[in-house]
Protein backbone atom coordinates (compact mmCIF):
# COMPACT_ATOMS: atom_id res chain seq x y z
CA UNK A 1 0.00 0.00 0.00
CA UNK A 2 2.67 2.44 1.02
CA UNK A 3 4.47 1.30 -2.23
CA UNK A 4 1.32 2.39 -4.29
CA UNK A 5 0.47 5.78 -2.32
CA UNK A 6 3.36 6.86 -0.67
CA UNK A 7 4.01 7.95 3.12
CA UNK A 8 5.53 11.07 4.66
CA UNK A 9 7.31 11.42 8.12
CA UNK A 10 7.90 8.44 10.48
CA UNK A 11 7.71 4.82 8.56
CA UNK A 12 6.47 3.57 12.18
CA UNK A 13 3.96 6.11 12.25
CA UNK A 14 2.59 5.10 8.51
CA UNK A 15 2.78 1.60 9.43
CA UNK A 16 -0.06 2.05 12.33
CA UNK A 17 -2.00 4.86 9.94
CA UNK A 18 -2.28 2.21 7.57
CA UNK A 19 -2.68 -0.72 10.47
CA UNK A 20 -5.65 1.71 11.60
CA UNK A 21 -7.71 2.79 8.46
CA UNK A 22 -6.78 -0.33 5.94
CA UNK A 23 -5.68 -3.58 7.77
CA UNK A 24 -8.08 -3.45 10.87
CA UNK A 25 -11.17 -3.51 8.36
CA UNK A 26 -10.32 -5.97 5.86
CA UNK A 27 -9.31 -8.25 9.47
CA UNK A 28 -12.91 -7.71 10.82
CA UNK A 29 -14.58 -8.02 7.33
CA UNK A 30 -13.10 -11.48 7.12
CA UNK A 31 -13.84 -12.76 10.39
CA UNK A 32 -17.80 -11.33 9.82
CA UNK A 33 -17.52 -13.51 6.95
CA UNK A 34 -15.98 -16.42 8.56
CA UNK A 35 -18.76 -16.02 11.00
CA UNK A 36 -21.94 -16.14 8.33
CA UNK A 37 -19.93 -18.88 6.50
CA UNK A 38 -20.00 -21.33 10.12
CA UNK A 39 -23.65 -20.45 10.65
CA UNK A 40 -24.67 -21.12 6.99
CA UNK A 41 -23.16 -24.29 7.04
CA UNK A 42 -23.97 -25.61 10.56
CA UNK A 43 -27.77 -24.27 10.41
CA UNK A 44 -28.94 -27.98 9.03
CA UNK A 45 -26.97 -29.69 11.80
CA UNK A 46 -28.29 -27.20 14.42
CA UNK A 47 -32.08 -28.15 13.44
CA UNK A 48 -31.86 -31.13 13.00
CA UNK A 49 -30.23 -31.48 16.30
CA UNK A 50 -32.90 -29.75 17.61
CA UNK A 51 -35.39 -32.04 16.90
CA UNK A 52 -37.46 -34.16 19.27
CA UNK A 53 -37.01 -37.92 18.93
CA UNK A 54 -40.46 -39.05 17.84
CA UNK A 55 -39.97 -42.46 19.97
CA UNK A 56 -40.26 -40.33 23.05
CA UNK A 57 -43.59 -38.97 24.88
CA UNK A 58 -44.54 -35.69 24.26
CA UNK A 59 -43.76 -33.93 28.12
CA UNK A 60 -47.65 -33.14 28.84
CA UNK A 61 -48.53 -37.08 28.11
CA UNK A 62 -45.85 -38.11 30.42
CA UNK A 63 -47.16 -39.68 34.60
CA UNK A 64 -45.96 -37.51 36.90
CA UNK A 65 -45.33 -38.86 40.52
CA UNK A 66 -46.78 -37.57 43.29
CA UNK A 67 -43.99 -36.80 45.58
CA UNK A 68 -43.78 -34.65 49.01
CA UNK A 69 -40.97 -32.27 48.80
CA UNK A 70 -41.11 -32.33 52.42
CA UNK A 71 -39.82 -36.07 52.52
CA UNK A 72 -36.54 -34.35 50.64
CA UNK A 73 -34.93 -32.35 53.38
CA UNK A 74 -33.07 -34.80 54.94
CA UNK A 75 -30.76 -37.71 53.40
CA UNK A 76 -32.73 -40.47 54.95
CA UNK A 77 -36.14 -39.41 53.84
CA UNK A 78 -34.19 -38.88 50.42
CA UNK A 79 -33.22 -42.25 50.14
CA UNK A 80 -36.05 -43.72 51.31
CA UNK A 81 -38.19 -41.69 48.54
CA UNK A 82 -35.58 -43.06 45.86
CA UNK A 83 -36.12 -46.47 47.11
CA UNK A 84 -39.73 -46.45 47.12
CA UNK A 85 -39.90 -45.55 43.49
CA UNK A 86 -37.04 -48.32 42.44
CA UNK A 87 -34.67 -45.65 41.56
CA UNK A 88 -32.19 -46.75 44.83
CA UNK A 89 -31.60 -50.16 45.51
Amino acid sequence: YSAMVGFEGNALDSAWDIGNSKIRYLGVGAMVVGGVWSLIKLFKPLVEGVKANPLLNPIDKINKPSIDMASLDDLAGTQKLLKEVGLLN
